[in-house]
């Protein structure tokens, strides 16, 4: 398994990490662009083929409340702790197959709660909202694993079948408006 990923960065004192939230804080959106190479691994026999993306708390409770990975050829956001009533998945996307070879936006507005009826997520992929697994733009869980204190976010690749894919990421940005998440 190949492992490329930016997480816990340090802000300017050299001392400080990055937090994206932490709990009771208000919800955020964040954006970036990403670009798939062509010769990402796709396995739709695949549960979980690759991740890209995640919203990482500092405490571990076997996987993020929210990541984006690969699952069944698609790409996904899934909560590897909830959301069990779909398969964890609470965005089943496009093909990876068609997403592979172009640059694609995401904005993602969540609510961090560690509560099921307070969290939710809710995603905009190449501008359009997308319906999630519940069939509405937004779709309540936990957003934090119970021990959290704060979240970051990690972009990159690890856990993939084969290879060495690039994913290429530009114009990341966090807002407390859709607009202003939105990747340049």
């Amino acid at each position: 398994n190949t492992r490329a990923e930016f997480a816990q960065a340090y802000l300017g004192d050299g001392d400080t990490k990055f937090k994206l939230a932490v709990p009771g804080s208000d919800d955020i959106f964040f954006g970036w662009r990403s670009y798939f190479d062509p010769d990402v691994a796709v396995d739709p026999d695949s549960g979980n083929a690759g991740n890209w993306m995640q919203l990482k708390g500092d405490s571990s409770c076997g996987g993020p409340a929210i990541g984006l990975t690969i699952k069944y050829g698609h790409l996904t956001l899934r909560s590897e702790q909830y959301l069990t009533e779909y398969g964890k998945i609470a965005w089943n996307g496009p093909l990876m197959s068609d997403a592979v070879g172009a640059w694609h936006s995401f904005v993602l507005h969540v609510r961090f709660s560690k509560d099921a009826t307070v969290g939710y997520l809710e995603a905009w992929y190449d501008g359009v909202p997308q319906t999630m697994s519940n069939g509405t733009l937004r779709i309540y869980f936990p957003t934090l694993c119970p021990n959290d204190t704060y979240v970051y976010p990690k972009l990159g690749t690890y856990s993939m079948d084969g290879g060495n894919p690039r994913h290429l990421i530009e114009s990341p940005r966090i807002g407390t408006t859709y607009e202003s998440a939105v990747p340049r």
